[in-house]
């Protein structure tokens, strides 16, 4: 993330914090919509079929376009909108709000990796594996992201 302008707005003793996304960022935001493009390509080539599980595969594919887009937008919050799992200062605000949207972006993609799988497990049962590796994967960043908080303080 670059350019870390606080905003002059009052909210207390921090500063609120505004971050421009950087290259990773946007390659993970458009990892996390190619994914939901993918599900909805996948229901509609289906659709096509006749598929007896369309009604499953639409709600899932429109609840997690909902909850990407959620993410997206909560990846876009100012820093008084975080609630951050250590001691923020003026001095570490930059910091743990950067890691906070970075883990908000990367959970995003996972998320959309989880509904792509569950599209497809409504037609191919063997796909059930790969939600649980997304479940994994969420964990594992849930993990990493408070590591490298409380490492960072």
């Amino acid at each position: 993330m670059q350019n870390t302008k606080p905003d002059k707005r009052p909210t207390g003793k921090l500063p609120v914090v505004r971050l421009r996304p950087a290259l990773p960022d946007r390659l993970l935001e458009t990892a996390a919509l190619l994914l939901v493009v993918a599900s909805w390509v996948y229901v509609i080539c289906n659709y096509s079929s006749g598929e007896a599980a369309f009604g499953t595969m639409l709600a899932a594919a429109s609840s997690i376009t909902i909850t990407v887009a959620a993410l997206a937008l909560a990846a876009r919050m100012p820093s008084n909108m975080y609630n951050f799992p250590v001691r923020v200062t003026a001095a570490n605000i930059a910091m743990q709000y950067m890691m906070a949207v970075r883990m908000v972006r990367v959970m995003n993609v996972v998320v959309g990796f989880m509904g792509l799988a569950i599209v497809i497990a409504c037609v191919h049962r063997w796909a059930m594996v790969l939600v649980y590796v997304s479940l994994g994967l969420m964990a594992a960043v849930l993990v990493a992201y408070f590591v490298l908080a409380c490492r960072r303080k």
